[in-house]
């Protein structure tokens, strides 16, 4: 009886020093529900929760939160009890962490799974747990950028760029710049300017090239790269069968797998573009 009477006496002084700290039961909410469920079937469950002065709303919010150690979801199994097993979540580990299936795609590994019935589940299942057991970083594609070389030339008038840019003045009106570009410098060899895209305006482009930088008395052959464009057919091509003119036409995509982009990465810094896009405004139009 004395022992009886000593430990009432302690319960009720640590009783009024934890309904006076709610902030210590909430750091020890885990050791707390573990205690009520321990001497619920004793003392009875309404006298266990009187004893650390909680209700029965807070004792089964906290055995809601409780971290479950046997869970990768740290979810109470009895409560949430659709989760996978531990043989499951085991099996996903093994599928996922195995060499032979680590080059594999996560969905490949779910349906060798499937395949050789080590468990079952569904395929958003599997990818949620090989998220949370840091898994699927194992099976993501590498994927590395590739930035296609495209045709370098080693010496000036090698290989030349010529392509039409649309540009839409103030008034709504389509101008045609012809622009021919040397590959090995990237500058700006000539430009015209037309309301009309046709292959006679690009052949003046050309003309007025070749004879300002004296191309037809060049050592080599000079490959002239375009596209398939009906600008670039007809008169250029009549006039590129002339023997005297050692240009050889390419059209790019189809005679190399190459684009003819290179006039879309033209040099910041070179004054023929600004002298280009400035003499816009004494264009009449």
């Amino acid at each position: 009886m004395q022992i009886l009477r000593v430990c009432l006496i302690m319960e009720i002084m640590f009783h009024k020093i934890i309904a006076a700290n709610t902030t210590l039961l909430k750091i020890h909410s885990f050791e707390i529900v573990n205690a009520i469920n321990r001497i619920k079937d004793i003392i009875g469950f309404r006298r266990a929760l009187k004893v650390f002065a909680i209700s029965r709303e807070q004792f089964y919010y906290w055995k809601k939160n409780v971290v479950c150690n046997n869970s990768p979801l740290d979810l109470c199994r009895k409560i949430y009890y659709n989760q996978l097993t531990t043989f499951e979540i085991n099996t996903i580990k093994n599928y996922l962490s195995n060499p032979m299936f680590l080059h594999w795609p996560i969905i490949s590994v779910y349906y060798q799974m499937l395949r050789d019935k080590a468990a079952f589940m569904g395929l958003s299942t599997f990818y949620k747990y090989a998220k949370l057991l840091g898994l699927n970083s194992l099976h993501k594609p590498i994927k590395k950028k590739r930035y296609a070389t495209g045709i370098r030339a080693d010496k000036v008038f090698q290989v030349l760029h010529m392509d039409i840019t649309e540009v839409r003045c103030q008034d709504n009106t389509k101008v045609y710049l012809s622009l021919i570009v040397d590959n090995f410098s990237r500058a700006i060899l000539g430009w015209k300017a037309s309301l009309n895209k046709t292959s006679a305006f690009v052949l003046g482009n050309l003309k007025e090239v070749i004879h300002k930088y004296k191309l037809n008395k060049q050592e080599f052959v000079v490959d002239l790269l375009v596209d398939d464009g009906s600008e670039n057919k007809g008169n250029v091509d009549d006039f590129l069968k002339n023997p005297e003119i050692n240009i050889r036409k390419i059209i790019a995509l189809i005679d190399v797998y190459f684009s003819n982009s290179i006039l879309y990465q033209l040099n910041t810094k070179t004054t023929d573009k600004f002298f280009i896009f400035s003499s816009f405004s004494s264009l009449k139009i």
